[in-house]
């Protein structure tokens, strides 16, 4: 694969490596106050002009569920584009190198690039508040600056396209009570002309600067522009018989372009046919060749040349080879890893970028059959991240399963899910230390292992009676402990998969929520056990020192619980890990014996520091944002994180007292998600941030 020229998207950090860096305009916290109206907690003294984070290192994560085209590739320069959440992710495909976008709310449904790779457009699936519409957004491909906010659609954008030339830009609604097609003048950022038409467009196709086709349903119509703006007029092409005298009923039509240098309209219905409109004739014809019997639904179509491309629901793309009489030849397949939900071809037709419903982008070679994934992500919400020792590899659940990563460049691993019918869901997952294996937890209390190695499962084991809320390895690897939202804990062999109970008798009906294992200070392991209305700490398994393995150490209740002021309605919700009202603890490593806990019985946002060396609260925490949905230490002891709903992040520094100065809602998650798991890196110099389908990965301040 040659993916191109170098894009002058390029950028990177001040030690000279290729990295991936945050967007403009530069978030700063004062500037996202005064475009957004967002502010500060009334009567809090913590400053949101500043998260404490350098920049927006890296996007992780791909909408492979829209239904508009959210990928697009120019060749010419290596560069291509789509949407992660409420992000736009710009990518060079020879450095990997991102540029992040952002400025939506709502999450971005699609994009269209400038034939010229100098403007990308992106717009909102959904009415944003404070726009009042759902906008679309002009970026430069070059600076990465918002040129200009184009709005107007309610309820939602189904599609954009550029047409040739550059200089207007045609939108579609999403929202079938709006149902109106409006090009837009892109020197003056205004509109320049609207057309109504009495069904939902899906899809656009431009023929030249002045005439275009839209499709939607069972309906295609071809459009004019007016010379001076105003009113678009259009007149519908029957599709979807062979004859006038055919009575069937239309199917709907899914996909169309126009071919590449023709006067040709291709249009897919929801049947497996393609026809073809010679835009000298009067009504279209069946193309002969199409799809392979069992094929699946056709969902994207592009021609380059004599070349026709397919992307079907089954992951398939197929190439097509036109011949002599209207004929097309199919000359090979290639198969990706899900319905195939965005296209962007070569100018051959031989190469191209996909975006697909397993949230994978790849990169195609049309000819050869081959595929490279470029970008990976998740479609199901991520439960947790957790890193493994000496390796760089990630553990990350999601409902679905777990999947290992590489934080050195964010590469998907591989993928280890538990299948559809199954009614259990993975709540958490370990990477074991070295990287060789991993565990997921899941709702019906089962462990489940799996070799990285050999990328199989290894076993499972029915270790709890109720769903599991974390799982720990040993320092060695050979042993899982794990615990339970009933409170149970349990030691499970990780290579026999035999489990034993472990210290029964902590458990006395309280709700346990979270486990943490303190980083061995003075030669011990400890282990604390986060429950709704108390935190006890003991020793491991697998403790070193003498006498400690299994030993009690303390127990903090909360005084809220002891006096009977906690809200029976938090005490009672089930939800583990990454929600409001459930209770967490972290590690505060760096050679301390400290951890942090946070129950739902505490005021919002309150944070004990336990020393359980000393066996006693040594520090009470209070940040202003409301109940906590994670918390986490750097591994060096230094910072504390804890976020809290609609995606604010909150850090504080040991050595100013772990006083909260540093706050701010992400950019990336103000569509009101909470933050379901925080991590710092193994260098306590960047934190992960996990909201929804997608991660961000922040580079903190010195």
């Amino acid at each position: 694969m040659e993916p191109g020229a170098a894009s002058p998207l390029r950028r990177s950090v001040d030690d000279g490596a290729t990295t991936a860096v945050a967007s403009a305009p530069a978030w700063d916290g004062e500037e996202e106050n005064e475009e957004r109206g967002s502010s500060s907690p009334e009567g809090s003294d913590l400053a949101y002009s500043t998260l404490g984070m350098q920049s927006l290192e890296m996007a992780v994560g791909y909408n492979g569920s829209t239904l508009g085209d959210n990928v697009v590739w120019h060749p010419g320069t290596g560069m291509y584009a789509y949407s992660s959440k409420n992000l736009v992710v710009v990518e060079d495909l020879a450095s990997r190198s991102q540029m992040v976008l952002w400025r939506h709310v709502a999450s971005v449904s699609c994009l269209a690039l400038s034939t010229d790779a100098r403007v990308l457009a992106s717009a909102s699936s959904a009415t944003e508040l404070d726009v009042g519409c759902a906008p679309i957004y002009l970026w430069s491909c070059d600076s990465g600056r918002c040129q200009a906010s184009l709005e107007f659609h309610q309820g939602g954008v189904a599609a954009l396209a550029f047409a040739p030339g550059n200089q207007v830009l045609c939108s579609l609604p999403r929202d079938a009570v709006d149902s109106t097609v409006v090009i837009w003048d892109l020197h003056t950022a205004t509109i320049r002309a609207l057309g109504k038409t009495a069904s939902l467009m899906t899809h656009i196709a431009w023929r030249s600067p002045h005439e275009f086709a839209t499709s939607g349903e069972s309906t295609c119509l071809l459009w004019s522009l007016p010379v001076a703006g105003g009113q678009l007029s259009c007149m519908p092409l029957n599709v979807g018989a062979d004859s006038p005298e055919e009575a069937e009923p239309t199917p709907k039509l899914v996909a169309l372009t126009y071919g590449f240098a023709t006067n040709e309209l291709y249009v897919c219905d929801s049947d497996g046919s393609i026809w073809c409109h010679d835009c000298t004739m009067a009504r279209p014809s069946r193309l002969c060749g199409c799809l392979p019997v069992g094929a699946g639904d056709i969902t994207r179509i592009a021609s380059r040349g004599n070349v026709l491309v397919l992307g079907t629901s089954d992951g398939a793309l197929y190439r097509f080879h036109a011949g002599a009489g209207g004929t097309y030849y199919l000359h090979g397949a290639t198969r990706v890893d899900g319905c195939v939900n965005a296209l962007a071809l070569s100018a051959s037709g031989d190469e191209g970028v996909v975006g697909t419903s397993a949230s994978t982008v790849w990169y195609a070679d049309t000819v050869q059959e081959t595929v490279v994934p470029l970008t990976a992500g998740f479609t199901h919400a991520v439960q947790s991240v957790s890193p493994g020792e000496g390796t760089s590899m990630l553990a990350i659940a999601t409902r679905s399963g777990v999947s290992t990563w590489d934080a050195n460049g964010w590469y998907r691993l591989l993928k280890f899910e538990v299948g559809p019918d199954s009614p259990a869901e993975c709540t958490c997952a370990a990477m074991q230390p070295g990287g060789s294996a991993c565990v997921g937890g899941f709702t019906d209390g089962s462990l489940h292992f799996f070799s990285t190695e050999r990328g199989a499962v290894e076993g499972v084991s029915n270790v709890h009676s109720a769903s599991v809320v974390a799982a720990v390895y040993s320092p060695e690897g050979g042993e899982v402990l794990s615990a339970s939202i009933a409170g149970e804990l349990a030691v499970t062999n990780a290579t026999s998969h035999t489990a034993v109970p472990f210290l029964p008798e902590l458990s006395d009906g309280d709700r346990l929520d979270a486990l943490a294992v303190a980083a061995r200070p003075h030669g011990s392991s400890m282990a604390a056990a986060a429950f709704s209305r108390k935190l006890e700490v003991f020793g491991t398994p697998w403790a070193d020192s003498p006498g400690t393995a299994g030993a009690h150490v303390m127990t903090y209740r909360c005084p809220e619980a002891v006096r009977g002021s906690h809200p029976e309605s938090a005490v009672a919700s089930t939800s583990s890990g990454g929600a409001a009202c459930c209770a967490f603890v972290a590690s505060v490593a760096g050679g301390t014996s400290i951890v942090a806990y946070s129950a739902p019985v505490m005021a919002p946002g309150s944070i004990v520091l336990l020393d359980f060396r000393q066996r006693r609260a040594v520090h009470r925490l209070s940040v202003d944002i409301g109940p906590l949905y994670s918390i986490s230490a750097s591994r060096d002891g230094r910072r504390l994180a804890v976020s809290g709903g609609g995606g604010t992040v909150a850090v504080a520094d040991r050595d100013d007292d772990y006083r909260f100065t540093a706050l701010g809602r992400m950019p990336t998650l103000r569509d009101g998600s909470g933050v379901a798991s925080l991590l710092f890196d193994a260098t306590s110099s960047a934190l992960i941030a996990a909201s929804g389908t997608n991660l961000q990965v922040f580079r903190m301040r010195e």
